[in-house]
This record gives C-alpha cells, sequence and structure tokens, in this order.
C-alpha cells in the first residue's frame, strides 16, 4: 500500500501591522545649539539717534545684537509696516532704556514664540554690553523643567512653595540659539552687575523686583507650538 509523503507548511510569517508614515520633527531642547542667521526680528542700535528697534526681516541683519528664530508663521506685514521696524525706545541709553529695550524685544516671544540668539556685534553696533539672564527651574537643566513646575511659577510672583524651586542662569553664549520653552522670565541688566545670584535659589518675585532695579525684566509666557 503506497502512502502518498505529506509535507509540513511552514506557517506564513505574521502580518505587520499598518502605522502611518512618521515625520520628521525638530527636537524642542533648551540646550544652546548652532544655527545659521534667517528670516525673524532683529535687536538693533541706532547710535546715531540712540534709538533701540526691533527689525522684522527675511534676510540676517549683520549688526544686530539678538535674533529671535520664529517657531510660528508670522504675518506678512511685520515685514512690510515701516519697512520692518518697530522702534522700541529712542534716546534710549540717554534716558536709561536701553535694558528695557532688550525686554521688550525679548518678550515678542510671548506674541510669537521663538528662540534667542545672542549676537556678538556689539562693538560694530556701538552698543553698551548686556548681560542676560534666565529664570528657570532649580535642580534641572532648563530644556527638562517639568510642566507643572513651569505652571506654576510662569506668572512670576505667586506665593505659593514653588518659588523656591528657581534659579538664574546667564545666557552667555554668543551665536547659541536658545530654547525659552521652560523660562519664566529675563532679566538684561549691566555686565557689571552682580546683584541678582547665578545657580542659587531665588523667588521668580525676587528676580523681577532685583532685574527691574538693575536694568529690566519680565515675564516669559511662551505659547506651545
Amino acid at each position: 500500500m503506497n502512502f502518498a509523503a505529506t509535507k509540513k507548511q511552514d506557517a506564513p510569517p505574521p502580518k505587520k501591522p499598518m502605522t502611518a508614515p512618521t515625520v520628521e520633527r525638530a527636537r524642542r531642547t533648551s540646550v544652546p545649539l548652532e544655527c545659521p542667521l534667517d528670516d525673524g526680528v532683529f535687536l538693533m542700535y541706532e547710535k546715531e539717534t540712540d534709538t533701540v528697534y526691533a527689525q522684522w526681516s527675511k534676510t540676517p541683519q549683520t549688526t544686530a545684537l539678538a535674533w529671535l528664530k520664529p517657531l510660528v508663521a508670522i504675518p506678512e506685514h511685520k515685514y512690510k509696516v515701516n519697512g520692518g521696524r518697530q522702534n522700541l525706545f529712542t534716546k534710549a541709553v540717554e534716558e536709561g532704556k536701553y535694558y528695557k529695550g532688550w525686554i521688550r524685544f525679548i518678550c515678542i516671544v510671548n506674541e510669537y514664540p521663538s528662540k534667542l540668539m545672542l549676537l556678538e556685534n556689539f562693538a560694530a553696533a556701538a552698543a553698551p554690553d548686556v548681560q542676560l539672564l534666565l529664570l528657570i527651574p532649580s535642580g534641572v537643566a532648563a530644556g527638562e523643567a517639568s510642566a507643572a513646575a513651569a505652571a506654576a511659577t510662569a506668572a512670576g510672583g505667586g506665593g505659593g512653595g514653588a518659588e523656591s524651586t528657581c534659579v538664574a542662569v546667564a545666557l552667555d553664549l554668543y551665536n547659541k540659539l536658545y530654547d525659552l520653552k521652560n523660562v519664566f522670565a529675563v532679566a538684561a541688566v549691566p555686565c557689571s552687575s552682580k546683584l541678582i545670584p547665578t545657580q542659587q535659589p531665588i523667588t521668580p518675585h525676587k528676580f523681577l523686583q532685583m532685574g527691574t532695579g538693575e536694568g529690566d525684566a519680565a515675564s516669559i509666557h511662551l505659547k506651545k507650538t
């Protein structure tokens, strides 16, 4: 009696689940990064008129003191009205408003979320030097702060326990892009100022008070992008 040999068929490989194609996204980090200048808004100082102004431009400004790289779409009129020039203060140094100009410029991020770069053009622009200080959560890098801590202290003056969880750090690297997503406040003061302690616990209220006394300071309320 002949028996037909049977061959065990291999089990078919399991089907891979269908997945949507991934999208490359730029990683948000507060570690300063190198980045070529591009479009955005630039902080300018005009010595002849002692004027601090913001220049919205789609091309780099070679004598700018700082640059905000937008993370959101900027309305076209920003680049067109008055040639993109937005005066912040005239007689800025003469009337002690130079540092206020810096803070007003940086606070543009509250309306148009952006990253910040300090540019090494002070000598070329004949502009006074500035010391920028950022208020971040204590014990962690600015880019690793928890959302809860940010929500608790972003108002910059509440009386909760979170006020003791902050430290001031210097924004002291030129031509590096800083992400401000977990920065609670910023101060602009003279380079000679030692009033605000760095890397030591400080409340947002005290930071703003000291910064305003030495130059100027303001809270940062960066919208999610």
